[in-house]
């Protein structure tokens, strides 16, 4: 922040342009830790439902019967073909 005599960490859960002071909520299927510019998307099999999880941990595994088709997915892709 302008006038600061040292940064503020971006706080989990929210991504930071580099030299800004401005926080923005981690998008949907993604995460992010502290100090993040760029987030990082939920692992493939998982999904992330809700916008500024700060952990991997928080991305939901996609359920029985169901597939979550790539990395960064907001919800579950479909049904699993029997």
């Amino acid at each position: 922040q302008k006038g600061q005599s040292t940064c503020k960490n971006c706080p989990a859960g929210y991504s930071c342009a580099e030299n800004s002071s401005n926080y923005t909520p981690c998008s949907l299927g993604n995460y992010c830790l502290e100090n993040t510019t760029t987030p990082t998307p939920c692992p493939e099999g998982t999904y992330g439902t809700m916008p500024g999880l700060s952990a991997k941990s928080q991305c939901k595994a996609c359920e029985p019967g169901k597939y979550c088709g790539s990395a960064g997915d907001s919800a579950v892709t479909g049904n699993c073909n029997a």
